[in-house]
């Protein structure tokens, strides 16, 4: 949340993990702790994700290549608000649906700090449905492109990434 003090992390969408000072103190039970840890290791190719953020003027060309990479397995589209996107005709969202169909995993984060994606409050954010971007929950950024590329490290790929993708795994989303 900031670039110098002690108190640079937030959680935003979530009460904290813990508090360090001295010692350490965890006010909640936190998912970082349930279940077993997995440290088997995994490929991880970093070439396979990317982000698209979402701004006025960005060139659809450009967005259009990136979709159109062969080695692209996942993108985390960075839209406004609860998950929209610009309109571009239509034209954003056909590359958008040829990319799910052809394998590449899509996942829509907000820009805002707070809150939450709601693919469906605004048409043009139906269209994301229509076109297999899954709506991300309140996922920051970073947690995305984290999750995203563990996942693929993995070898999970179609139906079991979509559901692995749309689910909290240790916390990183509400729900």
């Amino acid at each position: 949340m900031r670039a110098q003090g002690l108190d640079a992390f937030d959680s935003p969408n979530f009460p904290w993990l813990a508090k360090l000072g001295i010692g350490i103190s965890f006010p909640q039970p936190s998912a970082l702790l349930s279940g077993l840890p997995n440290f088997a290791p995994i490929e991880v190719n970093h070439e396979a994700v990317a982000v698209l953020p979402l701004h006025p003027g960005m060139s659809l060309r450009r967005a259009k290549a990136l979709l159109e990479d062969k080695t692209l397995k996942g993108l985390v589209l960075y839209s406004y608000g609860v998950g929209n996107p610009l309109s571009f005709e239509g034209e954003l969202l056909n590359a958008l649906k040829t990319a799910n169909e052809r394998g590449v995993a899509l996942l829509n984060v907000t820009q805002c700090a707070q809150g939450e994606v709601v693919q469906g409050a605004y048409a043009s954010g139906a269209a994301l449905n229509q076109a297999g971007v899954i709506a991300s929950s309140d996922i920051t950024l970073e947690a995305a492109i984290a999750k995203l590329t563990v996942l693929i490290g993995q070898g999970l790929v179609g139906p079991a990434l979509r559901k692995a993708l749309s689910a909290s795994m240790r916390g990183e989303c509400s729900r």
